[in-house]
């Protein structure tokens, strides 16, 4: 089973899913070389080339620069399809930045549910995706206590239209979410890590 985590920053996935991985039953998904980037791409490639190009195709198509070409290179796109495939080796498995955790991090500007649906056409879906909301102002509340912030190495003005549009697609993929194709769970996450992750196992059961 592969469990994706969705949400903006500071909605708390990847505290909840370390989480979630401390329990013993599903293993959160990393890569930890450049060797299995490579490897795993390699093999993504061989086994759905279409989408290999086509997703590739997006990140060129949403880059403006040399430097954030290389930013969803590396994160959206190697990483991305590196982790479903190495996904594959476990039964219980857990990604908390993948394919559609782009909606947000791919798109500079706002765009409309069919760009993000075609999008979603081209990605390998998870057997469930939780769906992670809490309120504008804890969230901004959290990002401030990580101590770093987001795209550190963005002109502010840029960084600033690209969070605007990113709340914005979240939005749109939000009042879509009957359209897509995957099993979804929306988790509102202004509770204490052991009450959501309360709310998740009983999922399971």
């Amino acid at each position: 089973m592969i469990v994706e985590l969705y949400g903006l920053p500071g909605t708390g996935k990847s505290t909840i899913a370390r989480a979630i991985e401390s329990q013993g039953k599903f293993k959160r998904i990393k890569i930890n070389s450049k060797i299995e980037l490579l490897w795993y791409n390699f093999l993504f490639f061989l086994k759905s080339p279409f989408k290999f190009f086509k997703l590739l195709f997006y990140i060129f198509r949403n880059s403006n620069n040399w430097q954030i070409f290389y930013y969803k290179l590396m994160n959206l796109f190697l990483h991305c399809n590196a982790k479903y495939q190495k996904v594959l080796k476990y039964q219980y498995a857990l990604i908390d930045q993948g394919y559609f955790q782009n909606i947000i991090s791919l798109f500079e500007q706002q765009v409309d549910w069919e760009i993000i649906q075609k999008y979603l056409a081209n990605i390998v879906l998870p057997d469930k995706l939780f769906i992670f909301q809490v309120d504008d102002q804890e969230r901004q509340k959290r990002l401030l206590n990580r101590g770093h912030g987001l795209r550190q190495f963005q002109d502010e003005k840029i960084k600033d239209i690209w969070l605007k549009a990113s709340q914005a697609n979240n939005l749109v993929f939000l009042e879509n979410l009957a359209n897509t194709k995957v099993q979804f769970f929306i988790i509102t996450n202004d509770k204490s890590v052991e009450q959501v992750l309360n709310e998740i196992n009983f999922l399971f059961h």
